[in-house]
């Protein structure tokens, strides 16, 4: 698992079970978004990307939720496996948390509301199931879609970004 720093934006690789506690940023994709080279590159042209204050907000929210390293990555078990979800708008103020709107995003997501509200070991739901939850999720790339099924089926693969549509 790779973390990005909340404090010096660097790039950190973690292979063990010694993982430390972190966020993740789901959010939709826009103009000039910060890829993961951009990361790894000179942070000068990184810094003039639209995307890039994205990034530093949810690092300064992470860091005053007291998480130090936090996580850029989009799965769709993000709405399952974690306890806690807040859900903020774009000027970064909470809307509300997963518990507060847990019947509506059952009925949005198709994840029945009992597996939502619990931590939940993905190895009890069925194949069936999962398909049911990944069939009408609509991604802005079409290879998140991939690794949403990725994180259902906990399938362990290298992903090679950029694939695009290729990636499935």
């Amino acid at each position: 698992m790779r973390l990005l720093h909340t404090k010096t934006l660097e790039l950190s690789e973690f292979l063990d079970s010694n993982i430390p506690p972190y966020a993740i940023l789901s959010h939709t994709w826009g103009a000039e978004e910060v890829s993961f080279d951009d990361m790894n590159r000179d942070h000068r042209t990184t810094l003039t990307k639209a995307g890039y204050r994205k990034i530093r907000q949810c690092c300064d929210k992470a860091l005053l939720d007291g998480k130090e390293p936090t996580s850029k990555n989009i799965a769709f078990a993000e709405l399952i496996a974690p306890l806690r979800v807040h859900f903020l708008n774009q000027d970064w103020v909470e809307i509300r948390t997963k518990e507060a709107l847990l019947n509506r995003i059952a009925k949005i997501s198709s994840i029945h509301a009992q597996i939502l509200a619990l931590p939940f070991n993905l190895s009890l739901a069925t194949i069936t199931q999962k398909m049911s939850w990944a069939a009408g999720k609509k991604t802005t790339r079409d290879k998140n879609i991939t690794y949403c099924l990725i994180g259902l089926f906990r399938v362990n693969m290298p992903i090679l970004y950029g694939e695009g549509a290729k990636a499935f």
